[in-house]
């Protein structure tokens, strides 16, 4: 079965970097939509909504959250590296409520192994989904596997966990160029990367309410130093985010993109 495929079509705006025109931002008070909306979508919040006005580009910005959008999660054998598994018994799948909420996709690919009582022995992840959210449950998953008992001790497995929402056209929120304050630790922000976290660049996910400014922001960075997310995390608060209303698709409240840091002298 083919799973449907997310597109990106504001994906063409990338690296925002310091010197760049700043814009002029409006705010004007809309009506609320809960009324108007429960009963079409069902699990929709009653929340505040704002139109964002910022050098021509207009967008509605919430507070609170969409109702959830379907979504879908596939097991499936990587072609050429896993074996079949028959007799495999797996719990069913669950789309982390956090995924869902900042509308997160992609793929986990992991390997692990089986012992002799049919238990998954080890696991690990060998191609991240850029999302730890999603690559723990995928980790969840399938150490709660269990196949039959007269297998080869430690039988190497590779697998591949793929994590898709629905197939509309989903739009997130960029940055408006020029709203960040400058810091002498970020040389700038690109858009809708989720690269690996690493010295020169934090991955942030974050929700977009009143005004166009960021909140609930998440660090995709394991392992890195507290000051270095801290850094990361100091500048996008002080940044907007608002979507080409040119551009057609469905909005999203939430975004993300990755903050370049600039090496420190020794």
């Amino acid at each position: 079965m083919r799973w449907p495929r997310m597109r990106w079509p504001n994906k063409r705006a990338g690296k925002v970097s310091h010197g760049q025109a700043r814009h002029r931002c409006t705010v004007a008070r809309l009506l609320p939509l809960g009324q108007r909306l429960v009963g079409t979508h069902g699990n929709l919040l009653k929340l505040k909504t704002y139109l964002i006005a910022i050098a021509g580009v207009t967008m509605p910005m919430h507070e609170a959250s969409f109702p959830f959008r379907r979504v879908a999660a596939a097991l499936a054998i990587l072609p050429g590296l896993g074996q079949a598994m028959p007799g495999a018994a797996c719990p069913p799948q669950v789309y982390p409520q956090e995924a869902r909420r900042y509308e997160l996709d992609g793929k986990t690919s992991m390997r692990f192994s089986v012992g002799q009582d049919g238990k998954v022995a080890t696991a690990s992840v060998a191609r991240s989904s850029g999302w730890k959210v999603l690559d723990d449950a995928a980790l969840s998953n399938v150490r709660q596997c269990v196949f039959p008992a007269d297998r080869t001790a430690k039988e190497n497995f590779s697998v591949q966990y793929t994590w898709d929402l629905d197939d509309t056209e989903l739009l997130r929120p960029l940055l408006v160029p020029g709203s960040c304050q400058p810091s002498p630790r970020v040389q700038g922000y690109n858009n809708l990367d989720k690269s690996t976290s690493n010295d020169s660049g934090v991955v942030l996910r974050m929700f977009i309410g009143s005004e166009g400014a960021p909140a609930r922001i998440v660090a995709e960075a394991p392992g890195l130093p507290a000051e270095l997310v801290e850094a990361a995390i100091t500048y996008v608060q002080g940044c907007r985010f608002a979507i080409d209303p040119g551009v057609g698709g469905t909005r999203s409240w939430s975004t993300y993109g990755k903050v370049l840091l600039r090496s420190q002298p020794l």
